[in-house]
Parts: C-alpha cells; sequence; structure tokens
C-alpha cells in the first residue's frame, strides 16, 4: 500500500503534466480496467471482497 505522500506526489505529477485525474498504483489501474472485460455482476463480487480487506 503507498503511503499519502506517494500518491500526493502521483497527483502533482499528474498536474503539472494537465491530467485532471490520475489513478495511482497499479493494482488500482488493474481494477479499472477490469470493468472493461467482467460481468458487472463478477467484478461487483471481487471489489465487494478487496473492500471487506
Amino acid at each position: 500500500m503507498r503511503s499519502a505522500e506517494q500518491v500526493v506526489q502521483s497527483a502533482f505529477k499528474a498536474l503539472a503534466k494537465g491530467n485532471s485525474f490520475v489513478v495511482d498504483g497499479k493494482s488500482n489501474y488493474a481494477t479499472t480496467q477490469m470493468r472493461r472485460f467482467l460481468p458487472r455482476k463478477m467484478l461487483t463480487r471481487f471489489v465487494a471482497g478487496i473492500m471487506k480487506k
């Protein structure tokens, strides 16, 4: 897990490049991309399992 300082650094880098948002971390990026390939019900179960941890 990344620290708050690391996340803020990523946000500042994205803003400097002109991006209005950034998905920080490889696992977070993978989760955002899963919605393109997995059925909604399966993705909901997967994300629920992550959130319970």
